[in-house]
């Protein structure tokens, strides 16, 4: 066998060894991509249940019901206890005064009648070491709040709080929805244009086919033949800029609803069934109903949250009043001997209760009280404007519903003639009754009509989610 054959043996192994890889990485691939179908309502479940603004949400709302048992266990009994020992490598010395020497001198001359041979002279110190080197001590305390006005104030408000936190995720759930929505609709608007847009496609390459073989058989000039060329080129390029948006509206449906951007989306829902979920009516009356809104629900909780935190400065004039027990053992040893029990330890118990009463602050609680009067009053004013905000955009939803549903009834009905238009002008020009120009300005026209039309359904769809959230419907 020569090297050239010996060389190419080579090649084709190596060849199949990668095209045999690539099939099986492939293959691997494609096990573990997931396909997803989806109704509208399902892509939103499966939203809620995954999405991270869902899930931090959740968890805000664990964590205020964990905060209400710190607040709560604030006023519970509290144990403590605590082990000290104590090396006392030089112990402490004082000084005390020489009191014995000027008594001696006073009984021997008072008493005895004797004279010291020794002048007394002044007074002089001594020093005294007291205390042992090693001590230990072991106590417990036990302390219990009696009253506290920030207390009783502050566990109301963890209530309150968790109330809010409750209403956030209510809303949060909403927003998810919502704009999941959104993305679903745009995709299958987007998906549906694109099928329109490949049938035209289909239909102007088949016109092209027929009319290059006439120009072949001399029965047409070649501007025609170029002219559909044209068509037909910008009718590719617009397929390549809707397949660009598919990409980017089905990569953003996949973050909002938790999916991995590995994996893919079918869309369950047509436009068709979307639009059958909406009564083509208009909305005469509004239904609206101010307590039902989750942004005016929250609005009032925050003003129940700043109600609170004025009550509770105002309560920081209040005294706070507390009990205690503390037992404590205390050995002291000059040797290392704790562990040997059958020596003394000296206990010392106390029982206490105690009053803290505020007095003077330089008017500090002052300030703080005016300023959360100030902030009660800011969300009382909040509430009030966020009232009339939800009411205005409440009856705009409504109108806005109203015009874009006239608007999609005038292009659907557009949609029909311009398509009506364009295929019998396509025929009168296979039957050479009208020019290129005439075929070019219809298929334009229902290229227009088509874009109008999408745009339409997709203002109508948009509108009719922010005519529920806006009525509370959710």
């Amino acid at each position: 066998m020569s090297a050239t054959m010996k060389k190419s043996k080579t090649a084709l192994i190596k060849t199949l060894a990668l095209v045999i890889c690539s099939l099986l990485y492939t293959g691997l691939n494609a096990q573990s991509v997931k396909v997803n179908p989806l109704t509208l309502k399902e892509a939103q479940d499966y939203a809620v249940k995954n999405h991270y603004l869902v899930k931090n949400s959740k968890i805000d709302v664990e964590i205020a019901k964990k905060k209400i048992w710190e607040t709560a266990a604030m006023g519970l009994p509290q144990i403590n206890a605590s082990i000290q020992y104590q090396d006392f490598l030089d112990i402490p010395t004082t000084l005390l005064p020489d009191f014995i020497s000027p008594l001696v001198y006073y009984v021997n001359q008072e008493k005895f009648g004797l004279t010291p041979t020794v002048p007394q002279g002044e007074v002089g110190y001594a020093p005294v070491q007291f205390g042992t080197q090693h001590n230990a001590s072991a106590g417990a305390t036990l302390s219990q709040l009696i009253f506290n006005g920030q207390y009783i104030i502050g566990l109301q408000a963890t209530k309150i709080f968790l109330l809010y936190s409750q209403e956030n995720f209510d809303k949060t759930v909403i927003d998810v929805r919502n704009s999941v929505a959104v993305s679903y609709m745009a995709l299958a608007i987007q998906k549906e244009n694109r099928r329109l847009l490949v049938e035209g496609k289909e239909l102007v390459s088949k016109t092209l086919y027929e009319t290059k073989e006439q120009f072949k058989n001399g029965f047409v000039e070649d501007i025609v033949v170029d002219q559909l060329q044209l068509n037909l080129t910008n009718l590719e390029n617009t397929i390549t800029a809707v397949d660009r948006q598919i990409q980017v509206s089905d990569k953003l449906l996949k973050f909002q609803i938790g999916i991995e951007i590995k994996d893919s989306i079918i869309l369950k829902d047509s436009i068709g069934s979307l639009l059958q979920t909406i009564k083509l009516e208009p909305v005469v009356s509004n239904n609206f109903r101010l307590e039902d809104h989750i942004d005016y629900k929250l609005l009032s909780v925050n003003e129940k949250l700043n109600y609170l935190n004025y009550r509770r400065e105002q309560s920081t004039y209040l005294p706070t009043l507390s009990g205690y027990y503390s037992y404590t053992d205390n050995a002291m040893r000059n040797d290392f001997s704790f562990f040997d029990f059958s020596q003394k330890w000296y206990p010392t118990s106390i029982v206490g209760i105690k009053m803290e009463i505020p007095i003077f602050s330089s008017g500090m609680r002052w300030a703080k009280v005016q300023q959360a009067k100030l902030a009660l009053e800011k969300a009382k004013n909040m509430k009030t404007a966020g009232g009339e905000a939800l009411t205005i955009d409440a009856e705009l939803a409504r109108t806005t519903f109203n015009s874009n549903l006239e608007n999609y009834k005038k292009e659907n009905d557009n949609m029909r003639l311009a398509n009506n238009i364009y295929s019998k002008t396509n025929q009168k020009f296979k039957e050479g009754l009208v020019s290129s120009t005439d075929i070019t300005t219809a298929y334009n026209q229902y290229l227009n009509t088509q874009t109008a039309y999408y745009q339409s359904v997709f203002t109508l769809l948009n509108a009719k989610i922010k005519l529920d959230k806006a009525l509370s419907q959710y």
